[in-house]
């Protein structure tokens, strides 16, 4: 096997003869040509992982070299069906005789005088004289900012001469810097875009507020502008979610993306597709609600890959709505149909290979059958009955249940021979959770089980707690689940705006949830055990979570579905979702001292469907000069979230 190659520069690289030095100067107030320049510096000239041979067993590549001018590694793998294997590793050297090099910075800033050194190199075999011209332009506006001629005399033979030219940056997006050496016989020049960075720095100051039913809300504005005096770009904003309730449903696509192999990981799958498809079926808008056009970059210095990564790098406000659009994409594709019934096509494919034929589910492939995962995967899809009615894969849940009764069973075996007092785990509680939420009566051994949970109680976390009032309340023991709720009631503490939570070392807490399932838990017992108290606390512990999702992703599997679940298991809570989008309004009024600057009325301040989100915004002095926003909810019983935002820019010190 022959391994054969050849590397072909461009014509820009090929053709050493350049133009004579009369002919520059009768052109000397012309712009120097781009495309007569090198301009493609690309790191990677040619990759092809698919070559075959021909009958003579070689390979003929063509490839065009970028147009650096350095050394280039070349290697080159074949190998035979007998995995026979040959190497080839070789160097392509791109030069020219008279070669022109600038090094420049990384990027400049508005308002610096730089300083751009260009090296002029000969490679010839005789002294080269001639002259280099620099052309610095404005690539927004083409308008020119230096041109400059240099002459060099008799560059020796693989000797090398620097020049330095001087430019001020003006205010724009980049510079285009061309350079180009003319010698008696060759030529060589270059074309670099240079990033300008602004020479400003963004403050952002926001106060966040949470808005109840037809109570005004005032916020003080004159602190948010401290210190802004001189400043530019001044923007005020208040954004308001009539129906914050729509962020916990926006957490859903977190379920859906990255790869999926394991069995807990295509059951929280198919929970998020499948209640998406309900979520569709009830209200059809879903379908298009997410649904924005996406403006592509038309500016052609955004098409160039390194400009367009430092300018995003260094000045980060320039692209921070790219999370809130890929987030909208993300939820844009989640109530598609198309990819909502092949996601789901493919989770019950993989759930049901990985469930063995005993029933019991294995973590991943190859594996045998865990107590601890078949539990957690019958806990989502017996959620996702209760929430949905989906019955798609009813029979390989009752399957994991028969499979895990026998699991247990051996344990209350092994717990009775050996008269132990340890807590019950995790696994056992989820397993007399499923049962109670699939509507089972305990038989024997979940007795016995609950019996074993009961019995140490300060070794019990809250969220186990939480979990056995669940199933206690379930199971018809509603004075056991009330004194368990009573008593997780005196773990939490109250605030007027966040709500309830737990704020005890007994509640988990995780990198990535946060005590989110000791909550959600908690919410499901509180409301099951009923009570006007228990109702009550209910709700503020559900405006909590969302408080707590106003500020996390909920990247973390098991608490967005949690989560979700706690928020949409009432019927009154999937009900608000249809409801709030359209009926709830929230006024505005913008005020400096007792005058109104501005003030929306009832049909600019119906709220779209979905999260009810709205945004208005002020620029200039009036934003600048408002005093305070007077804020007013109608049309809802739940709770508004909001936030008053300021923007501006001051130089850098």
């Amino acid at each position: 096997m022959r391994l054969a190659g050849t590397a072909v520069a461009d014509e820009s690289l090929a053709n050493e003869k350049g133009t004579g030095s009369e002919e520059a100067d009768a052109d000397a107030g012309a712009a120097l040509a781009a495309d007569a320049l090198r301009s493609r510096f690309a790191e990677t000239a040619y990759f092809n992982a698919a070559l075959r041979t021909d009958a003579r067993g070689e390979v003929t590549m063509e490839f065009t070299l970028p147009e650096a001018l350095t050394s280039w590694s070349f290697t080159a793998l074949g190998h035979t069906r007998q995995m026979d294997y040959g190497r080839l590793d070789t160097l392509i050297v791109a030069r020219k005789m008279l070669m022109a090099t600038a090094a420049l910075p990384r990027y400049v800033r508005t308002g610096d005088r730089v300083t751009l050194p260009v090296s002029v190199q000969n490679l010839a075999g005789s002294p080269v004289s001639g002259t280099l011209t620099a052309e610095v332009l404005d690539a927004a506006t083409g308008r020119r900012l230096l041109r400059q001629r240099l002459p060099f005399a008799d560059v020796a033979p693989q000797g090398t001469q620097t020049f330095h030219f001087t430019v001020d940056v003006p205010q724009t997006t980049a510079l285009d810097c061309r350079f180009l050496a003319e010698g008696d016989a060759f030529s060589d020049g270059e074309a670099h875009l240079l990033p300008v960075l602004a020479d400003a720095v963004e403050t952002v100051r926001s106060v966040a507020f949470t808005l109840d039913s037809d109570r005004p809300l005032t916020l003080r504005l004159d602190t948010l502008w401290r210190g802004s005096k001189g400043a530019d770009n001044a923007r005020l904003m208040v954004e308001t979610s009539a129906n914050p309730l729509w962020y916990a449903v926006a957490s859903l696509p977190a379920l859906t993306q990255g790869e999926a192999t394991s069995a807990t990981e295509w059951a929280r799958r198919y929970y998020a597709v499948t209640l998406a498809a309900r979520m569709v079926r009830d209200m059809p808008a879903l379908a298009t609600a997410f649904d924005a056009p996406t403006a592509e970059a038309t500016s052609p210095l955004l098409r160039n890959d390194d400009v367009r990564a430092i300018l995003e790098a260094e000045t980060p406000w320039a692209a921070r709505l790219d999370s809130e659009a890929q987030r909208r994409e993300a939820m844009q594709r989640l109530f598609d149909d198309g990819a909502i019934a092949a996601t789901q096509a493919t989770a019950v494919e993989r759930l049901l290979a990985l469930q063995t034929a005993e029933g019991g589910w294995s973590w991943y492939p190859g594996m045998p059958a865990n107590a601890h995962i078949t539990a957690e995967v019958a806990v989502l899809l017996a959620r996702l009955y209760h929430l949905t009615g989906d019955a798609t894969l009813r029979r390989s849940r009752d399957r994991a249940m028969t499979w895990l009764a026998a699991e247990m069973a051996r344990e209350v075996k092994a717990r009775k021979a050996a008269k132990s007092e340890a807590p019950l785990g995790m696994t056992a509680l989820r397993y007399l959770y499923a049962r109670a939420l699939m509507g089972q009566k305990p038989d024997a051994d979940a007795r016995y089980l609950m019996a074993c949970a009961q019995r140490r109680p300060l070794a019990t976390s809250l969220h186990e707690k939480a979990m056995l009032a669940v199933v206690m309340a379930r199971s018809g023991e509603q004075t056991e689940a009330a004194t368990l709720c009573r008593s997780l009631l005196e773990h939490t503490v109250t605030a007027p705006a966040m709500g309830r939570w737990f704020d005890s070392r007994r509640a988990p807490l995780t990198r990535e949830s946060y005590r989110i399932p000791t909550q959600t838990a908690a919410i499901e017992a509180l409301m099951l055990v009923g009570g006007d108290d228990n109702r009550r606390a209910a709700d503020e512990m559900r405006r909590w979570l969302m408080q707590a999702k106003r500020t996390q992703h909920w990247q973390g599997s098991t608490a967005t579905a949690d989560a979700v679940y706690a928020l949409l298991a009432q019927p009154e809570s999937r009900q608000r979702l249809k409801a709030d989008g359209d009926t709830a309004v929230v006024y505005h009024t913008l005020l400096r001292g007792r005058r109104i600057l501005d003030a929306n009325d009832a049909a600019s301040a119906l709220a779209p469907q979905t999260v009810g989100y709205t945004c208005r915004q002020w620029m200039g002095d009036t934003a600048t000069t408002a005093t305070s926003l007077t804020l007013r909810r109608a049309g809802s019983k739940t709770p508004a979230w909001g936030s008053v935002t300021a923007r501006f820019t001051t130089p850098v010190a």
